[in-house]
């Protein structure tokens, strides 16, 4: 089942996770920014890769990560590259 990949920024903190229901989470991640995202039948498995790649910034037990801006938008490369095109600004 295909569920979707994003990248969040809400302040300083991204949010690096998947789920099925890419307008409820925007919603539960007010007021943060939907950076990317991309739909795939493997999300869990690229959502561990992103967020084990990042996991020097990760917050503990949490999908927050104190990326700076050249991680960030490598991150949102990784998921272009991936997905296709469903992305944001």
């Amino acid at each position: 089942m295909s569920n979707f990949v994003y990248l969040f920024k809400n302040g300083d903190l991204y949010n690096i996770g998947c789920t099925n229901n890419i307008d409820r989470k925007k919603q539960n991640l007010k007021p943060g920014n939907l950076i990317a995202t991309m739909k795939s039948d493997e999300s869990d498995v690229i959502c561990k890769q992103l967020q084990s790649i990042y996991q020097e910034e990760r917050l503990p037990s949490s999908e927050y990560f104190r990326l700076s801006k050249s991680q960030a938008s490598e991150c949102k490369r990784q998921l272009e590259e991936i997905g296709g095109s469903n992305y944001y600004q």
